[in-house]
This record gives C-alpha cells, sequence and structure tokens, in this order.
C-alpha cells in the first residue's frame, strides 16, 4: 500500500483513492507489544503496591518521584490514577495542635450586643 507511481505526491495518491492522507502513514502496532504493556503495568502497580505499604506516609508526588529514581518512564498522573484506583493514597492521621490555651485563670470577656449578652465572639449572630 505505501508504493506510489514515481512522480506522484502522497497527496495526489490520496485524493485519487479517495483515502485519508493519515491512513497513508498508519501502521499497525505489532500484535506482541500487547502483553509486554500489560506486563509491565502489573509490574509498576506491583512496585507503586509496595512503596505504599512501606511508606505509608508517602503522597503520589513522592511515590512518583521514587519510581523514576528507579528506572521508570511514568508521570505524575499516571501513578495518581494508579494509587487511587488501588486505594493508597496516603492517609496518615495528623495530631490535632491547639494553638490557644483555653483553660487559663484569667476571666472571659462578655460580648454586649443590642442588649443580648453572649460569651464569646461566636455566641451572637447579628
Amino acid at each position: 500500500m505505501r508504493q506510489r507511481p514515481p512522480g506522484m505526491s502522497t497527496l495526489r495518491a490520496c485524493q485519487l483513492l479517495e483515502l485519508p492522507r493519515s491512513s497513508w502513514y498508519w501502521t499497525q502496532a505489532e500484535p506482541a507489544t500487547a502483553p509486554r504493556r500489560e506486563a509491565e503495568r502489573l509490574q509498576l502497580r506491583e512496585r507503586i503496591e509496595a512503596l505504599c505499604l512501606e511508606f505509608p506516609g508517602y503522597g503520589y508526588r513522592r511515590v512518583t518521584a521514587q519510581v523514576q529514581r528507579e528506572g521508570w518512564a511514568v508521570n505524575h498522573k499516571r501513578v495518581q490514577g494508579i494509587m487511587q484506583t488501588e486505594s493508597l493514597q496516603c492517609h496518615v492521621k495528623r495530631s490535632w495542635i491547639g494553638t490557644t490555651q483555653s483553660a487559663h485563670a484569667y476571666r472571659r470577656v462578655t460580648v454586649q450586643a443590642g442588649g443580648r449578652i453572649g460569651h464569646g465572639c461566636d455566641s451572637i449572630r447579628m
């Protein structure tokens, strides 16, 4: 199909055959590549799962950086997608740190607004 008469352009040949030019350049992928790609996807998924189990605090950015350091050609969107489908997102519960000491010895300030008395700034709604 790729041979055309000498002296005829690809555009003219495609016009005569009523064929899109993109079809002229199209080549079919090798059928042997599909199982290999699937095997690579499974290996990548297993490696990401192993990293998430080894380091539960790692998010998709750290996992992406680690996998890329190991030689995988993968971007953050692919890693994030795998982590979401496998429920491997970082779920480290952070402890709550109070920034205000509420149990002090000082008296509380009373808020007065329009004859209503409340305790604290959010107790009276206008």
